[in-house]
């Protein structure tokens, strides 16, 4: 641990050896940060990985250096298939221990593995084309692409939870238990997971309901007895029909059958017809205004899906924006430790600062001070020895690196060389355009006359 005032390593004492800083509350917090990661490292030792995410968050809050802490958060994001996360925590981890730290070997196992990286990439597509089939109503099509989100990253929680939650959508309950349970098996204390298994319970069980329905009936005119292991089931009285009262019962039912089928069968069958086609009629008028309702709402879900995919891609080229910028901010800070400042320079230029972590923003402030002074005066001094031996193109190309990172560089005389390179190398289209930048931004001062001196000449 290092005293916070002048970066010394801290002994045992409360004071810095070095400068006298009281660092008493500095170790107190470093005691609970590991009190926590080790409160962290046992519960993901029992797979409650909510648990663990929790206690090491705690962890770096009081000592965001805790290396240990940071790489076991992304263990346990790498776990339940937050492969983004976990990548993140590891790069962080090796910023604030380039040597010796473990980190190197999980970022190394993914990042020097493109089947890998490629696998990654297809399940963060997959995920999201199955949440915009979910916001368009296609359970079906989302369960489908789920299950190959699942083959391809098995341990993404998230995952489960969301097919789980489209099964109870169905009512099937039974497949929604199953996914939650494989879900259960990675984090037994995942929230959502167990909320959801808490709905299935309170619903109907569908067994019982089956033994609900089942009835065991009972005719009274039937008698049943035992013999060995069979039940004997019979009727309490048996009679023996002669041959003319069966011809007799026969045309008796006859009789009765065709004077049923008369006057109860036909106008029935008639009655029955018209009905019909009077409700085939109400039907068809229904399915036509209710496919009239389908299609204007299908439109607007049209739309608003064009709107969410837009967001979506937006999403995921902000992921692979962040893991270049967290890429080029560590090589910008290793080749400033070179004292390489120009290729310390063209890493910087490809950082987007608002895509980075609080931590992180606060080497990019300490490196772009270092940085650009130095560099923009190599690159400026560069140009104009260039300028001055007649390399105009190699000076253009100096001097446009410069304004690149600050177009006021030098009170305004970047620009100047710049349009002069450009002018004595023959592009009079791109001096101009330098000339009237250099006088928009400096018109009172000896740069602005000038430029106008160079600008009259090129448009005679």
């Amino acid at each position: 641990m290092k005293c916070y005032n002048c970066g010394a390593t801290i002994s045992d004492s409360d004071r810095c050896v070095v400068c006298g800083s009281n660092v008493k509350m500095l170790k107190k917090a470093a005691a609970i940060s590991n009190i926590c990661y080790n409160d962290g490292l046992q519960k993901a030792k029992v797979r409650d990985l909510t648990g663990a995410i929790i206690s090491l968050k705690k962890s770096l809050s009081f000592n965001k250096e805790n290396t240990q802490a940071r790489n076991l958060l992304g263990l346990v994001y790498f776990e339940i298939g937050e492969v983004v996360d976990a990548l993140s925590e590891w790069v962080i981890s090796k910023y604030f221990q380039p040597d010796g730290n473990i980190a190197d070997r999980y970022l190394n196992a993914i990042q020097k593995n493109p089947s890998r990286l490629d696998t990654i990439n297809q399940t963060i597509k997959k995920y999201n084309q199955a949440l915009m089939y979910c916001q368009q109503n296609s359970e079906d099509l989302a369960i489908i692409q789920l299950k190959k989100v699942l083959s391809l990253n098995p341990n993404l929680i998230k995952g489960y939870n969301l097919l789980a939650l489209l099964h109870i959508k169905q009512n099937n309950n039974d497949k929604a238990f199953k996914v939650l349970k494989k879900a259960l098996k990675i984090n037994k204390t995942d929230t959502t997971t167990l909320r959801y298994m808490e709905e299935i319970n309170k619903s109907d069980n569908i067994e019982d309901d089956i033994f609900k329905r089942t009835e065991i009936k009972r005719d009274k005119d039937k008698l049943s007895y035992k013999s060995g292991n069979e039940t004997i089931i019979q009727p309490k009285e048996y009679k023996e029909s002669t041959g003319l009262s069966t011809v007799i019962n026969i045309i008796i039912g006859v009789v009765l059958g065709a004077c049923v089928v008369w006057f109860l069968a036909v106008p029935g069958i008639k009655h029955s017809a018209n009905a019909n086609t009077n409700d085939a009629l109400i039907e068809a008028n229904e399915t036509i205004a209710a496919k009239n309702t389908e299609i204007s709402s299908l439109e607007s879900e049209i739309e608003k899906s064009k709107n969410e995919i837009d967001s979506l891609n937006d999403t995921i080229e902000n992921d692979a924006g962040t893991s270049l910028s967290y890429e080029a901010l560590f090589k910008a800070r290793d080749f400033c430790d070179k004292r390489d400042y120009e290729s310390a320079a063209d890493e910087f230029i490809k950082i987007k600062e608002e895509l980075l972590a609080d931590e992180a923003k606060g080497m990019y402030e300490s490196l772009k001070e270092d940085v650009l002074d130095k560099a923009l005066n190599l690159f400026f001094n560069s140009g104009y020895s260039e300028y001055n031996n007649g390399n105009y193109e190699a000076a253009a190309q100096l001097f446009e690196r410069v304004i690149g990172f600050d177009e006021r560089y030098r009170d305004g005389n970047a620009l100047y060389y710049l349009g002069q390179s450009y002018r004595l190398n023959g592009d009079k289209d791109k001096a101009k355009e330098a000339y009237e930048r250099a006088m928009e931004l400096f018109p009172d001062s000896s740069v602005y006359e000038n430029c106008k001196s160079y600008l009259s000449q090129l448009e005679e």
